[in-house]
């Protein structure tokens, strides 16, 4: 699936509203099953703190139908107020990266989505959600954003959200690797979640964008979640 994330993260100021939007395209299914994505928490990808500052806003710019892979949702998830153990469905094919909440029973009532173009939906970044396949010819296309209000930035190590950022260290690997030449562990010192992220955000206030603090740049101690703010 193609996506260009970006996230605001906003200075402890309740008065900051930062905004920052990201495209979210749906590939047509090659018969696979690859177009799906697992009843996750978006929460899992996001190395910053307190969870409950953060809001996503998901618009669709075409008609999102179950043809297309609308989202689906479990309604009061949301309210275990903890990032649950993911982990790769046991489908046939799926995506690096696309990980499922582990452990989801048969009876998990959700609920599916459909939308208009131009409409909004708003949700918290531990609800459980995902999306069907894309049976269409043709790319569903939406925009999502993540707000933060308040938030920082935390070292992921030593919590359930590590075994990710392992992953995405590895993925990094493959991707830079160049004449045969294989990236070693060594050349991506650095390369962690939150530093990525901090790279993808941007600090707001109402319209207006911020500069990024030097403070920001300060590596959070592991466990730390009074961390340098962004």
């Amino acid at each position: 699936m193609r996506t260009a994330s970006c996230t605001a993260i906003a200075p402890e100021r309740e008065t900051d509203r930062p905004a920052c939007p990201k495209t979210n395209s749906k590939p047509t299914d090659p018969g696979q099953g690859t177009s799906r994505h697992p009843l996750h928490q978006d929460h899992l990808y996001f190395p910053f703190r307190p969870i409950d500052r953060v809001v996503a806003a998901w618009t669709a710019m075409e008609e999102i139908t179950r043809e297309n892979g609308c989202l689906v949702a479990v309604p009061g998830s949301h309210k275990t107020e903890e990032i649950m153990s993911h982990g790769y469905p046991d489908w046939d094919a799926v995506n690096a990266a696309y990980v499922g909440i582990q452990g989801v029973t048969s009876d998990v009532k959700y609920v599916h989505i459909p939308m208009g173009k131009g409409d909004t939906i708003f949700f918290h970044s531990l609800l459980w959600h995902g999306s069907g396949r894309n049976s269409t010819p043709r790319y569903r296309k939406a925009i999502s954003c993540h707000f933060c209000g308040g938030c920082r930035f935390i070292d992921v190590k030593k919590t359930i959200q590590e075994p990710l950022e392992k992953e995405i260290r590895e993925l990094a690997k493959i991707k830079f690797s160049r004449g045969g030449a294989k990236m070693r562990d060594e050349d991506l010192d650095g390369f962690e979640m939150w530093t990525i992220w901090q790279l993808k955000s941007r600090v707001v206030r109402g319209h207006e964008i911020l500069p990024i603090e030097k403070s920001a740049t300060k590596r959070p101690a592991e466990g730390d979640e009074k961390l340098a703010e962004a």
